[in-house]
């Protein structure tokens, strides 16, 4: 079953750099990232970084808040992937 967050991601694919650096567009953006599956999150921050413009976030008032989101997000979703690969009864659930 897909979240809002999910569904609105694929709603919204291809515009993620331009909607974090708009004021209110940007709180979506990152409320997105908190609530979004996994892949999602990926899929997002993948967009992000691959766009010839992500330079311009970092420099954003608005895109500046994204960015961090996205990088407090992954290294929380990282943490949870290592404790679930090192745990005998999920580890071999864990493929990426």
């Amino acid at each position: 079953m897909f979240s809002y967050a999910d569904r609105t991601t694929e709603r919204l694919k291809g515009n993620f750099v331009a909607l974090s650096m708009h004021k209110f567009c940007s709180n979506v953006v990152e409320k997105i990232l908190h609530n979004a599956s996994i892949g999602k999150v990926r899929d997002i921050i993948n967009e992000i970084v691959e766009d010839p413009n992500v330079l311009e976030l970092f420099e954003d008032c608005y895109g500046n808040f994204v960015i961090q989101k996205a990088l407090t997000t992954t290294a929380k979703v990282n943490l949870s992937l290592n404790y679930l690969k090192k745990n005998p009864l999920s580890a071999s659930y864990i493929y990426f």
